[in-house]
């Protein structure tokens, strides 16, 4: 049983985690909700945020009945906007309680503040490394995997850009030989678009996907997805 089965979420189908900011609340319908196993609220993306307002569009969010992933995007890995990290703790620390996952970059300076957070909160933490220029060597993926694992993370997300197909065989042949560490794995750009359909089918814990706004190059509508996704499953 992997991690996430572990909470209750079935993962009986490939899973895709709705990427969104608190405008796009409004877009969620059935049709989309029907596509999507968990939602990703993008602090980062959204237009106040004191404590109350970020409390009310969690409290909305949970009633589609989805598990929710708490992230607040830093600049340097792809962030809507500049929030400097003791705000960001300070959200964390506000929120934690009310979502079910907590994701920040591996590389952040609060990377252990906020995995004490998760701990304090029972929550599961989700560490990410995003590269929006190349794709690291297999030895380097490797390390970055089994590194951020032994700190502690629950769940470690990559994110590359590739620049040729043999980076989707590396982070291809990553996925199918760490899919028991709880991993995330995507390749982004026009390149990196297949790797969103089938890196779940082969070991990634979910993938994401946008309603809305794309928050990353190459991410694709949820509808579409799993569109996509039901077409390879014969479902």
């Amino acid at each position: 049983m992997n991690l996430l089965s572990e909470q209750g979420i079935e993962t009986r189908r490939p899973l895709i985690a709705a990427s969104i900011s608190d405008r796009e609340l409004g877009l969620i319908d059935k049709t989309v909700l029907d596509s999507i196993d968990l939602i990703e609220l993008r602090v980062d993306h959204f237009s106040k945020l004191s404590s109350e307002y970020i409390s009310e569009v969690i409290n909305k969010t949970k009633g589609f009945d989805k598990h929710l992933i708490c992230t607040i995007r830093s600049t340097d890995e792809g962030g809507a906007t500049h929030i400097n990290d003791s705000e960001r703790l300070r959200i964390f620390k506000e929120v934690a309680g009310l979502v079910d996952m907590i994701d920040i970059e591996a590389a952040s300076e609060i990377f252990i503040d906020v995995l004490n957070i998760a701990k304090e909160k029972d929550k599961i933490l989700i560490a990410s490394i995003h590269n929006f220029d190349s794709t690291p060597s297999y030895r380097e993926l490797e390390d970055t995997v089994l590194f951020n694992k032994s700190r502690g993370a629950h769940i470690v997300k990559i994110a590359t850009m590739p620049q040729r197909r043999e980076d989707i065989f590396s982070m291809t042949r990553l996925t199918v030989t760490y899919y028991r560490e709880n991993i995330v794995t995507i390749c982004m750009g026009q390149m990196g678009v297949i790797t969103r359909v089938f890196f779940p089918f082969i070991g990634s814990l979910f993938t994401f996907a946008s309603v809305g706004e794309t928050k990353a190059p190459g991410q694709m509508d949820v509808r579409r997805l799993r569109e996509l996704m039901n077409l390879f499953s014969g479902s």
